[in-house]
């Protein structure tokens, strides 16, 4: 009889087993390097927010020989044109101020963000500074909730090409008193807003278009008084060199 030699070698189901082995293990390792990119990202967004409220509030000192607290808790801080994750995500009937430093290079576009909380779905969740349309020299606010749409509110004057603006725009009272205003700590107009679900933002954007340059946009977890706005917008005019009083 034919006699066959031993064959040696991995059998298909064996490659098999190894590569699912192979797999899983790559899975594990992906899974645990995202999750310490994740805290890295976490714990530089803690320490920026911390190193800038720290220092407003030093900055508020040395001019006023107060200790000043801000209220609330920064969330979100981008410096220049771009788009940052929030320390925290902005969920429910959250308390919101939002400011932002514009640069304004013409009024030829319209409509255009000057920051935002995101992400945006029309119809129910906007929650923006930007501008009025094309050859406007207003700039405006839009808040768009699951019970109103496209709520609006525009300052004029303020859209000078050349310019550099500061603008903020908050909620307050469990998200149903909105309020804004440019270049003043002191409300633009103030109206109020109807109960919604809520918001699910998770995202501060600072775009930059045709019309003008986001310089800078901040978000807290509060709705600042008018002192401390005044604050917070002095502190902005020094860093990024703005002329006025806010």
């Amino acid at each position: 009889m034919k006699s066959w030699a031993k064959q040696t070698g991995f059998t298909i189901v064996e490659l098999l087993i190894v590569i699912v082995v192979i797999a899983i293990l790559a899975a594990i390792t992906i899974v645990a390097y995202n999750g310490v990119q994740d805290r890295a990202r976490n714990s530089a967004l803690a320490s920026q927010a911390s190193q800038t409220e720290k220092s407003i509030a030093t900055w508020a000192l040395l001019r006023s020989n107060e200790i000043n607290s801000l209220g609330g808790t920064l969330v979100g801080y981008q410096d220049g044109p771009g788009s940052t994750k929030l320390l925290k995500p902005i969920n429910g009937s959250a308390n919101i101020t939002l400011y932002a430093v514009y640069d304004v290079t013409n009024t030829s576009t319209g409509y255009s963000t000057i920051a935002a909380l995101t992400p945006t779905i029309s119809g129910s969740q906007y929650f923006n500074l930007d501008t009025n349309p094309a050859g406007s020299d207003a700039l405006r606010y839009r808040i768009d909730t699951t019970s109103q749409v496209n709520i609006i509110g525009g300052q004029s004057g303020v859209r000078v090409p050349g310019s550099t603006v500061i603008g903020w725009l908050q909620v307050s009272n469990n998200a149903t008193t909105r309020s804004f205003g440019y270049n003043s700590a002191a409300s633009t107009a103030t109206g109020s807003l109807t109960a919604h679900s809520g918001w699910s933002f998770t995202d501060l954007t600072a775009p930059q278009d045709a019309g003008g340059k986001t310089r800078a946009a901040l978000v807290f977890l509060d709705a600042h008084d008018q002192t401390t706005r005044s604050m917070v917008m002095q502190w902005l005019a020094d860093k990024y060199n703005v002329v006025g009083s806010f």
